[in-house]
């Protein structure tokens, strides 16, 4: 009994020793699995730390990129009013430089017209002092045949005085002395002849007379008609010049506004190519924007 009751107790012992070897196995597994679980439990926590910075980073990266989409706006906002002001500015240049170019060109057309006008009164004043030196020559050929027929009617008259003076003797010399008279030819009928011959010249001479005094007042009212002409020609020539100085400040004002045009159309043409590529860098800019914001 004594013997049984040693195996048991052996028994029991041995039992119990695997017992408290596998308990201590599997309080060392235990162990084990808490280490690593700690272990894990450390990793979790630090991947959630650096997870908490990475969401903190992006939110900080969002907030960021949300100020820049901001700031992008506002840029995008002022660059359209920027645009939209110099678009304003464009159209009323172009409205502008399309009234000068009206404008020159009526300034154009009246120049020219200025010019013909003034080329056909040049024409018409050279060819008036062409007349009036014509009439001038006539005159003064006028002037010189007048005074040739005064000294003709002179001669003929200071030799109807002698002949008068002939024929006063002739009836003398017949009433005093009739054969005397006889013997040179004097005769009633000749003095009577001479008389009537005498009579008719004297008529004639008052009629030359009458005439040239005529032909005198007409070289004298044609003279008068040529001063009035000079004058006429003068005031012509006096305006005409007054009409060239106007025309030269003209076609000076004309050249002037002409350049002017063309700068400014050169100044619009600059204005709209910087418009364009603003334009441009606009619309480049807005969907670059509008990228970021969707990826965003």
């Amino acid at each position: 009994m004594a013997d049984n009751g040693t195996a048991r107790l052996d028994s029991l012992k041995t039992t119990a020793d695997d017992k408290i070897s596998e308990g201590k196995e599997k309080i060392a597994d235990a162990k084990s699995q808490l280490s690593d679980a700690e272990k894990k439990l450390a990793d979790g926590k630090s991947e959630i730390e650096k997870n908490e910075k990475t969401l903190v980073d992006g939110q900080k990266e969002v907030d960021s990129n949300e100020a820049t989409i901001a700031s992008g706006d506002a840029q995008l906002n002022a660059a359209w009013n920027q645009l939209e002001a110099s678009r304003v500015q464009l159209e009323s240049a172009r409205v502008q430089i399309e009234q000068a170019v009206a404008t020159l060109a009526e300034k154009k057309d009246q120049l020219d017209d200025a010019s013909a006008k003034l080329t056909e009164a040049e024409t018409q004043l050279a060819a008036k002092k062409e007349e009036l030196a014509s009439g001038r020559e006539q005159l003064e050929v006028g002037k010189t045949q007048l005074a040739q027929a005064k000294a003709q009617l002179e001669v003929g008259k200071a030799d109807l005085e002698t002949k008068k003076t002939a024929l006063a003797q002739g009836k003398a010399l017949l009433a005093s002395d009739p054969d005397a008279a006889a013997a040179r030819g004097i005769t009633e009928a000749s003095l009577q002849a001479m008389e009537t011959a005498l009579t008719q010249a004297e008529a004639q001479f008052t009629q030359t007379e009458e005439a040239l005094m005529d032909k005198e007042q007409v070289l004298t009212q044609k003279e008068q008609e040529l001063a009035a002409g000079q004058t006429a020609i003068s005031n012509a020539e006096a305006e005409l010049a007054t009409k060239k100085q106007q025309l030269v400040a003209g076609q000076e004002a004309y050249r002037q506004g002409l350049a002017k045009y063309y700068a400014s159309y050169s100044q619009y043409v600059d204005g709209l190519d910087r418009y364009r590529e603003g334009v441009a860098a606009f619309e480049a800019n807005a969907g670059t924007l509008e990228e970021g914001k969707g990826q965003n």
